[in-house]
Formats: structure tokens, C-alpha cells, sequence
């Protein structure tokens, strides 16, 4: 009767996690619906409609959950905070001031939480200037997209999306804390699935009403689940690496086998979503001075699809490759096994074992890489990024990702549940 009250008691705990998560993910997305005081949102979509059709637009507002069109107040949605997290951490591992905080435990770690919010004040406010300036220069057919533009304007702007993105880093604080999952993970997937169920709405009626070739949506629906599956089956790939202690006995390393897994992706979706981002912004600043200085035919060769596609390979690896070394540190890594006396078979403990996991994570991100970039750049090569039957590889890499994770968080809970209760008691 204990056993059965306390399984029910942790059924509620997980039912109450999956609950507050949807809960909040319902909160976010209604301040996605909320839009920016002041703009014309008739004009705005005749506007976007004409003129903010491109592939790079289609990213950021994927990513946004549809707010960037909307002109919401969610419209940098959690962009400047992970941006922000990536070049703390990238500094982290370069800047011997920060490496000290970021080995320094929990009130390191707390310090460096503390710059990259400074960091995301100064990139939220920058970005949501830049954007209340644009705006005030927009307009279709002699109207504007802005009814009373002037400082109030740019203010308000500022203020609201501002607000707006501390407020979803609380969310993804939130749903971190008493949810499940990882709450910045949680709210891309959301505004990624939010966009895509729409457009597969569409892709359905299509089919069935005859606007769209029926057959060429078939192959456009078996690329994705190729792809959805070819994700799932690479993000289960480990590398292990048996390590063993002095004292322990031979019967006992037989049946226990401590091992460090190593993913085939070691630095996760971060690079081609990097990467995207980085390109997107690089190619919109080079047209921007292009374009000043009338350089069209330099425009003409920037724009074209096979550069974009070689740039965003190399941006990816290289992605890969300084990220990789950010998630795991072979010397860290050497030097805790070092302290803990267990060792790799066959490797010197100290400098060996660390040149041991330096040679294994270079040769395991390249595969990863591969991986990345063929996901990335297949639906680029296969549908072209300005189909209308196109799916973003990073998005896919997200989505699956994300569930994955959830899934793996509620088997955790589950199984720490029942190790409570005994039920693995041998």
C-alpha cells in the first residue's frame, strides 16, 4: 500500500512539472500575439508580404515563433541571451580571469550568469533601438509602419522588447527550475513547432485541394522523416572510454565497467544554429555597405547559393570544433581522473591520458561535424532555401533534439522514483 501511495505521489510530482511547463509555455506564447505600440499592423503586413519575403527574414522569424512578422514585443524572442552565453563562454575559456570563475564552483558560476545578463541588457537594447529605427524608415505606398514615430517611439520600442526578453529568460528560468527540461530549449522548440504545424497545415491542404504537386509533397514529407530519423538514430551515438581504478578487482571491472561516454555530437545543435545566425547577420552588413558604396555585382556574387552554402560549411565546423572544446576539456578531465586515481587502460595518467582525450574529441567532432553540416545543408541543396517546400536542417536539429531531451528528463524522473521506493533494491 506504501509502494502504490508513493508511485501516485511521484506520478503527481512529474504531472505537475509537465503542468507548470505547459503553463508557461502558454504565457509565452501569448506575448508573442502582443505587438509593439505604435505600429500599423495593416501596413506592416502588406509590407512584409512584399518586401521581408527572403530566406534570411523566414530564419528569424522561424526562430521567433512568428513574432519578428507580427512586429511583437517577443520579436528578439531569447536571441540576445544566447548570444550573450556563447561569447561568455567562449571568453571563459580564453580570458584567465574568467577561467578562474567559471573553475571557481557555484558562485563563479553565478558571477558569470551575472555578466552575461549585463551582456544581454546591452545587446537587448541595441538590438531594439536598431529595429525602432528601421522602422520609422519602412513604408508601403505612402504609409507607414510607424502612425507617431519620434523619440516616445523609440523609447517605448526600447522599453518593450527590452522587458520583453528578460521576461523570457525568466520563463526559461522557470521552466528549468520547476518544469522539465531546459526552458531556453523548451521556448525555441515551442516557437520552431509553432510556425512548422502551420505550414504543414498547409502542405496538407495543398495536397488535398490540388494547389501543390501531390507527388513532390510526398518526397518533401519522406525528407524530413528521413532526416527526423537520421537525427534520432546519430544523437544516440556514443563513444565510450573504459576507465578503470587500482583497487579494483578484475570480477568486479567485468560486471560494472565504469566507462566516460563521448557523443558522436559533442557540441549539440549550438554550431549550425551559430552559424545560421552569423551568416545571416554578416551577409545583411556586407549589402548594407555594398550597397552604399553601389558595388551590385559584388552584391550579385554574395548572393549566390553555392557561396552561402560553402561559407555556412566552414562556419559550422569551425563552430564545431570551438565549441566542442568548450563542452568538454580534456585536461580538466585528465586532471579529475588524476585526482580521483583512475586511469585509462593503457594510458599514463597526467599529460597521456589528456593527449589521449585531445586526439579522441578532435576525431569524434569531425564526424559530428559532418553529421551537422549534412543535416544543415541538405534541405539548402535539395529544396533550395527559397522553396516554399523548405525545412531548416537546424530546425529539425532543434526540434528533435528538444524531445529527446524531454523524454530523457522524464525517464530520469521516473527512474528516481522508483530507486526511492526500492523497486531496484536487489
Amino acid at each position: 500500500m506504501n509502494f502504490l501511495a508513493t508511485n501516485i505521489s511521484n506520478f503527481r510530482n512529474i504531472a505537475l512539472r509537465v503542468g507548470f511547463t505547459f503553463f508557461i509555455i502558454c504565457l509565452y506564447r501569448f506575448a508573442v500575439f502582443v505587438p509593439l505600440p505604435g505600429i500599423d499592423l495593416e501596413v506592416l503586413s502588406s509590407f512584409i508580404s512584399k518586401k521581408m519575403d527572403g530566406s534570411l527574414f523566414r530564419i528569424f522569424n522561424s526562430f521567433s515563433g512568428k513574432a519578428l512578422e507580427q512586429m511583437s514585443i517577443m520579436s528578439l524572442w531569447l536571441g540576445p541571451y544566447i548570444s550573450s552565453s556563447i561569447v561568455i563562454q567562449l571568453l571563459s575559456s580564453s580570458i584567465p580571469r574568467l577561467k578562474e570563475l567559471k573553475k571557481d564552483g557555484a558562485s563563479g558560476q553565478a558571477k558569470l550568469k551575472q555578466y552575461t545578463r549585463y551582456l544581454t541588457l546591452a545587446l537587448a537594447v541595441f538590438q531594439s533601438y536598431s529595429i525602432a529605427f528601421a522602422l520609422e524608415y519602412m513604408s508601403d505606398a505612402n504609409s507607414s509602419l510607424v502612425m507617431y514615430p519620434g523619440y516616445f517611439f523609440k523609447i517605448s520600442t526600447v522599453i518593450s522588447m527590452v522587458g520583453s526578453t528578460f521576461l523570457a529568460m525568466w520563463f526559461s528560468e522557470q521552466i528549468t527550475s520547476r518544469g522539465i527540461g531546459n526552458g531556453s530549449s523548451i521556448l525555441i522548440f515551442v516557437n520552431i513547432i509553432s510556425g512548422t504545424f502551420y505550414a504543414f497545415l498547409q502542405l496538407l491542404a495543398g495536397m488535398f485541394y490540388g494547389t501543390s504537386s501531390f507527388w513532390m509533397s510526398i518526397v518533401y514529407i519522406a525528407i524530413v522523416l528521413g532526416l527526423i530519423l537520421l537525427i534520432v538514430t546519430l544523437e544516440s551515438v556514443i563513444r565510450p572510454v573504459t576507465i578503470q581504478y587500482p583497487n579494483q578487482m578484475n570480477f568486479i571491472a567485468k560486471i560494472s565497467k565504469p566507462e566516460i561516454p563521448i557523443k558522436l555530437n559533442v557540441s549539440g545543435v549550438l554550431p549550425p544554429m551559430f552559424a545560421q545566425i552569423f551568416l545571416g547577420f554578416l551577409m545583411l552588413g556586407l549589402n548594407s555597405i555594398l550597397s552604399f558604396f553601389g558595388l551590385e555585382y559584388v552584391k550579385g556574387f554574395l548572393s549566390k547559393e553555392s557561396l552561402n552554402i560553402l561559407l555556412k560549411l566552414f562556419m559550422i565546423v569551425f563552430f564545431a570544433f570551438v565549441y566542442a572544446s568548450m563542452v568538454f576539456n580534456p585536461e580538466e578531465v585528465a586532471e579529475n581522473l588524476q585526482k580521483s586515481g583512475a586511469y585509462i587502460p593503457g594510458k599514463l595518467p597526467g599529460k597521456k591520458t589528456q593527449q589521449f582525450f585531445e586526439s579522441l574529441i578532435n576525431r569524434v567532432t569531425f564526424f559530428g561535424a559532418v553529421y551537422l553540416a549534412f543535416i544543415s545543408l541538405f534541405p539548402d541543396i535539395v529544396l533550395g532555401r527559397n522553396s516554399q517546400m523548405y525545412v531548416s536542417g537546424t530546425s529539425l536539429l532543434i526540434v528533435v533534439g528538444v524531445t529527446l531531451e524531454f523524454f530523457a528528463h522524464i525517464g530520469s524522473y521516473i527512474a528516481s522514483a522508483k530507486l526511492k521506493v526500492g523497486r531496484f533494491k536487489r
